[in-house]
């Protein structure tokens, strides 16, 4: 189908409807008004945080990822609050399509189909054509430029929350006054005689696919295109699908990396793929444990990035699917494959006793409508608190075991307060704890940052910014560094992608993926409960209590 993107007709794969969401075969829309940058992240200060990259991951890491920050408005940077006219596309067969009309936040300005949050539809009023959508969002053009319409940055399509009262009153009333005064106004239509393509589309890309076992990506957000990417640009896979909800994200992406498909489709790429390929999961949070789970049914082997999981339900999915395939499963905590945290599980393992750690995270600042803050994503223990989880798991090794867990009180009642600055503690079976402390105080320019302490018999450690290793063992210093900052990505692809070429099974144990998944679900047990500690097994036996029914 046809996009308007970015003042361009473009094609793009079919929208895929999610739970919730209604179809639309759009005859006209009407942009309400312009919503701006919408990818969630605040950056302060850019000039001195490109200087500061630069010191710390160096030229290419740096030159990568600026790119990217450059590049994102191509990909999210024309979203409006739209205000749309056509008929539902998914009508039972034989049935005359029923006219509606809808506002759909965090669209393109036109396009051939747009798929909208079911609360923010309406049956169109008789005769109710074009000129009256134009209407309608002249109506709402002013309020919405006031900011007195909230919630404008949510498609609610993907987060599980509702539109505010406020939106959806907004639109019966806008509805009722263009029946009533139709204002002349230009409204845009799809480009005529353009067949939908459905959500699978073929793609022209500059460069091939390329040659060997298929490879699926599903996800096209920013992280893939700073870091899978590059991964995969020397990789023997041919680049058969990627795919991505938002549908320009999807095209945009799919040529740029050189994949011959494009979907919406998350669950229907994998369906697609020839097996045995490689499937990666890098989607939002929610989705992860099923598509890993359906991927690995499918004959395929599967690099899935954290979280693995973000319900006890999905944990439960992922568990049976993986050890029904043993050694498919690579779980993308990308802190393991740095080569100072390496080197100091090696220091670790050579001590004996309970161990000490302490990591204080300056987490990445987020605006209140990012999607790590949606309700259905885990929180931000499973957004980001996860990889320190994990790590602390890789540096105490295989024998550790988990016990109790405690958080701090809550400082903030706002809404984004359920998770902030909310400090963990670990106890393990045999006198070892671990502290982790998220931030959102103090500098913010070199983006996630971290310091790590560790104590273990004669040792001391502290790995500074996954960058410097220093510390004392037995009295006898220990210095190790890199001449950047390293988080570990490249090498964590490139070693997944050797062993998946080799034939060789994937690195990442299942009693691992097992252990940090249950303090994972336990800590965000934690918040949402409002209890301030407890045992392992009880803070799970609860968050499986609290489950939905039928999750």
């Amino acid at each position: 189908m046809r996009t308007l993107w970015r003042d361009s007709w473009i094609d793009v794969p079919r929208p895929h409807p999610v739970a919730g969401s209604i179809l639309i075969e759009v005859e006209a829309t009407a942009p309400v008004a312009p919503l701006g940058a919408a990818h969630g992240r605040r950056i302060d200060d850019p000039l001195r945080k490109v200087a500061s990259f630069l010191l710390t991951d160096g030229l290419a890491a740096t030159v990568r990822k600026a790119r990217s920050k450059r590049s994102e408005s191509s990909y999210t940077g024309d979203y409006h609050l739209v205000a749309v006219l056509g008929r539902v596309a998914s009508e039972p067969a034989g049935a005359e399509p029923t006219r509606v009309v809808a506002l759909a936040p965090r669209a393109p300005r036109c396009a051939g189909r747009v798929l909208v949050a079911e609360p923010l539809l309406r049956p169109a009023p008789a005769d109710f054509d074009a000129t009256a959508l134009a209407a309608l969002a002249a109506s709402l053009s002013e309020p919405a430029a006031a900011g007195r319409l909230p919630g404008l940055d949510q498609s609610y399509l993907y987060s599980g929350m509702e539109p505010p009262a406020e939106l959806t009153a907004a639109l019966d009333q806008a509805i009722a006054a263009a029946a009533a005064a139709l204002h002349p106004a230009a409204a845009l239509r799809p480009p005529a005689g353009v067949g939908d393509g459905g959500e699978l589309m073929r793609l022209s890309p500059a460069s091939g696919p390329g040659e060997g076992p298929p490879l699926a990506v599903l996800g096209a957000g920013d992280y893939v295109r700073i870091e899978v990417g590059p991964a995969l640009a020397g990789a023997a896979l041919r680049r058969a699908v990627i795919a991505d909800r938002e549908p320009q994200i999807a095209a945009l992406a799919g040529a740029e990396l050189g994949f011959a498909t494009a979907t919406t489709d998350a669950r229907g790429a994998i369906d697609a793929l020839e097996s045995p390929g490689l499937v990666l999961v890098a989607t939002a949070h929610d989705s992860h444990a099923e598509l890993a789970a359906h991927a690995l049914e499918a004959g395929h082997r599967v690099i899935c990035e954290k979280p693995a999981v973000v319900t006890v339900d999905d944990l439960d999915l992922l568990l049976a699917a993986s050890e029904k395939h043993p050694g498919a499963l690579e779980i993308g905590f990308n802190r393991r494959s740095n080569p100072l945290v390496e080197r100091a599980r090696r220091e670790i393992a050579r001590q004996s006793g309970p161990a000490t750690i302490v990591a204080t995270i300056r987490e990445v600042d987020i605006t209140p409508d990012h999607w790590y803050l949606w309700p259905n994503q885990g929180t931000r223990v499973a957004g980001n608190l996860c990889h320190w989880i994990d790590l602390a798991f890789h540096l105490l090794g295989p024998g550790a075991r988990a016990t109790e867990l405690a958080v701090s009180p809550r400082v903030s009642p706002e809404p984004g307060g359920l998770d902030a600055e909310r400090a963990f503690t670990i106890a393990f079976e045999d006198g070892s704890s671990v502290s982790l402390v998220p931030t959102g105080r103090g500098d913010s320019v070199r983006g996630v940052q971290e310091q790590i302490e560790v104590r273990r018999g004669s040792l001391t450690l502290r790995l500074d910014d996954l960058w410097r290793l220093t510390g004392l063992r037995a009295g006898i210093p220990v210095r190790r560094r890199t001449l950047w900052r390293d988080k570990g990505h490249g090498r964590m692809y490139a070693e997944a992608l050797a062993r998946f070429a080799a034939g060789r099974p994937a690195a990442y144990p299942a009693t691992d993926l097992q252990r940090v998944c249950e303090v994972q679900l336990a800590a965000t047990e934690l918040l949402r409960s409002g209890a301030r500690g407890g045992a392992l097994p009880e803070l799970l036996g609860n968050a499986r209590a609290a489950a939905p029914a039928g999750s």
